[in-house]
């Protein structure tokens, strides 16, 4: 009578759990952050609209126009279109540096107002 043939393989042995608790799902951020890039052009809207559209959700949004050396019409009304949904669905849109071509472009198109750039009104306060 034969014997059977045992595996020459180790068994695996199950590791001892260990006593850390486990990790807790994240917390979405709040509010959501988006550098504008050096040069805002209809060859980039695409781009920056998927952008923006991963930051609909939040309840505040900062657009960071530091970088921004150019800028033209498409960009900016894209731009006007994403903080004029936001206005409606009662969410912010909180700038930061909006000096130099950003915001020249913005003021010679008249659209300060309509992306929230001009500052609140003395009366207002």
């Amino acid at each position: 009578m034969s014997t059977p043939v045992r595996s020459m393989k180790k068994r695996k042995t199950e590791a001892p759990q260990s006593a850390a608790p486990a990790r807790a799902p994240r917390a979405p951020k709040k509010s959501g952050e988006l550098a504008l890039p050096p040069e805002c052009i209809v060859a980039d809207a695409i781009h920056l609209k998927a952008q923006l559209n991963k930051l609909v959700s939040k309840p505040v949004v900062t657009l960071d126009a530091a970088a921004v050396k150019r800028v033209d019409t498409a960009s900016l009304q894209l731009l006007t279109a994403f903080v004029r949904e936001r206005q409606k669905d009662g969410k912010a849109v909180e700038w930061r540096a909006t000096d130099g071509a950003f915001a020249d472009a913005a003021r010679l198109l008249g659209l300060n107002a309509l992306l929230g750039l001009d500052p609140p009104s003395p009366q207002a306060a």
